[in-house]
This record gives structure tokens, C-alpha cells and sequence, in this order.
């Protein structure tokens, strides 16, 4: 599948426990390597806390953090 460089580009506001319970095969169409990041309490510079790895390891660098509120999942370049 031939795809433009922005075809990856996705922003979604997510619970954290939703993006624990997502089940891999259904980001199976987006590369293993593609950059994530899942930024919690955005724009609050005392709070903000930002978790970045590869699609294929960020469920478990969410597991890794004890927060249960809503997170910005930014997929893509504009992760890194």
C-alpha cells in the first residue's frame, strides 16, 4: 500500500484505560515504527506529563504510568 506521508497523521483525545485496552490488531495497517506520544494535562506546565515511544511499545509506557485521565494520542511525525 502506497500512502503520503501524512496519511499516519492522527490526533485523538484518549482515555488512557482505552489505549491499555486497545487490542494491536486493529492498528495493524499502521507501521510498528510509526512515532506516538500520549501527553497528559496539556498546556498545565506544573502537571504536563508526556509519554513518546514507537506505536509498537506505547502501550506499555502507558502501563508504566499510575494517570487515568484523558490523554492527547498524537500519531505521527508530530510526535516525535
Amino acid at each position: 500500500m502506497e500512502t503520503t506521508r501524512n496519511t499516519w497523521e492522527r490526533i485523538y483525545d484518549k482515555n488512557a484505560a482505552d489505549l491499555r485496552k486497545t487490542d494491536p490488531k486493529a492498528w495493524a495497517d499502521y507501521p510498528a515504527d510509526l512515532p506516538v506520544a500520549v501527553v497528559y494535562f496539556a498546556g498545565y506546565h506544573d502537571k504536563e506529563k508526556v509519554v513518546k515511544s514507537k506505536l509498537s511499545g506505547i502501550a506499555d509506557e502507558v502501563r508504566k504510568i499510575d494517570e487515568k485521565w484523558l490523554g492527547l494520542v498524537i500519531i505521527g511525525e508530530a510526535a516525535r
